[in-house]
């Protein structure tokens, strides 16, 4: 499934959903909307486009559910949280915590995945009395911002489970903030003295060769960070 992020002349609508229908020759793709139309267009002149996968997934009521592209006319935003109130034969209602309940057509492809887990980058801006994170060393993702965000999700305790406690410390000691290199060449033209950052430490773990399980006590009043493929659920 694609979803156009503007409006092309070839006919494609923002927002819309269209259903990938073949691939053909000179990277032409042929896709056909929710109406029965369809169209064949070169992604190389269209490029503002977001692709998602669809996939049966059983919903019960209970069930959390991650909202995951924007859906103007339902007023749902991307990462938002909801919880599922209902589920009828041709429709499935959800309720956030505010307590707003939206109604979706289940006839097509509902814009949710399940909302028990999330990536780091999507988990701003949320709290949990308890969190569970995933980092693995070898992965270039895991730097010292994406470590902060996770253990500063919860509220009373965190838990991190890596590949290696040996390695896990050097990964969350990497940095994304670009502007390093030059503040730190600022300090050294100006004759100033460049000190280590400290960081949070990783406790080592079983020197047995088992998984490391890393337990991270979370003080309650922590300052929450401020910084910032998804796929679609069918039924």
């Amino acid at each position: 499934m694609i979803v156009p992020e503007r409006d092309y002349a070839v006919g494609l609508k923002r927002g819309e959903l269209y259903r990938v229908m073949d691939t053909g020759p000179g990277n032409r793709l042929t896709v056909k909307a929710e109406n029965g139309e369809v169209m064949s267009f070169s992604p190389a002149r269209c490029t503002k486009l977001s692709v998602y996968a669809v996939e049966k997934a059983e919903l019960s009521p209970g069930d959390h559910v991650r909202i995951s592209r924007n859906v103007a006319e339902r007023d749902l935003g991307t990462h938002e949280r909801y919880r599922v109130k209902a589920v009828q034969p041709e429709s499935v209602l959800i309720e956030n915590g505010q307590g707003k309940v939206v109604k979706l057509d289940n006839k097509q492809p509902l814009p949710m995945t399940y909302g028990y887990a999330t990536t780091v980058h999507s988990s701003q801006g949320l709290t949990a009395d308890r969190v569970f994170a995933n980092l693995d060393s070898k992965s270039h993702a895991t730097v010292k911002e994406v470590y902060y965000v996770a253990m500063s999700r919860a509220r009373h305790e965190a838990q991190v489970y890596t590949d290696s406690t040996k390695s896990l410390p050097d990964a969350i000691r990497r940095s994304t903030d670009k502007s390093t290199a030059l503040e730190l060449k600022q300090l050294c033209q100006h004759g100033k003295e460049v000190k280590q950052p400290e960081h949070d430490k990783v406790v080592p773990g079983d020197s047995q060769g088992q998984k490391g399980i890393e337990h991270h006590q979370q003080p309650a009043n922590r300052e929450r960070s401020q910084r910032s493929h998804e796929r679609a659920m069918g039924r």
